[in-house]
């Protein structure tokens, strides 16, 4: 049966047997710019969920301690200071956490991070909606740059304002009555 197959005329294979062309310029560029960006918010995201971590700890240190402070306050003046103190440190934690908002910008990096790398893996093996696409870099370039956006405007609007609520401009404000 080996001797038959060898015989027989050759099939034509839909993958390609000859080298593949040459990358373009644009995918690389495109492909460096996924992975530079991948990095980023993999080490940003990193960073964020430490310092959230840090400062949940710290909070919880601080506040299991003030019921000890305070039990032993009750025998000695001089620990009303050290309970004080640690329910102020306590609130200048939250303050900094919400300040720096180390826990929403941890789980936005990471899921731009988990984002861009999916798009990153999918686009270098060719795989889902890049198999049949008629450019497969352009529509890389167009998915990678969505992410980022999306997550930069999604940055943009955490800055708003405490409520989240999106301004009212002047000309919406309702006017005074009788005025």
């Amino acid at each position: 049966m080996a001797a038959e197959s060898a015989d027989a005329p050759a099939t034509v294979s839909p993958l390609p047997t000859a080298a593949p062309p040459a990358v373009s310029q644009q995918t690389e560029a495109a492909v460096a710019r996924a992975r530079s960006q991948v990095a980023w918010y993999g080490q940003h995201a990193t960073r964020a969920r430490v310092g959230y971590v840090a400062i949940k700890l710290a909070q919880i240190l601080a506040g299991a301690l003030v019921p000890f402070a305070a039990s032993v306050q009750a025998g000695n003046a001089g620990w009303v200071p050290v309970t004080a103190a640690l329910g102020v440190v306590v609130v200048v934690l939250e303050g900094v956490q919400q300040l720096f908002q180390f826990h929403e910008n941890w789980y936005r990096y990471r899921s731009a991070n988990i984002a861009l790398a999916s798009q990153l893996a999918l686009f270098t093996a060719g795989a889902g909606d890049y198999a049949g696409a008629a450019n497969p870099a352009a529509l890389f370039a167009q998915r990678t740059e969505g992410v980022v956006m999306s997550e930069n405007s999604s940055w943009m609007m955490t800055g708003k304002g405490s409520t989240g609520a999106p301004a009212v401009p002047p000309s919406a404000e309702p006017q005074a009555q009788g005025a």
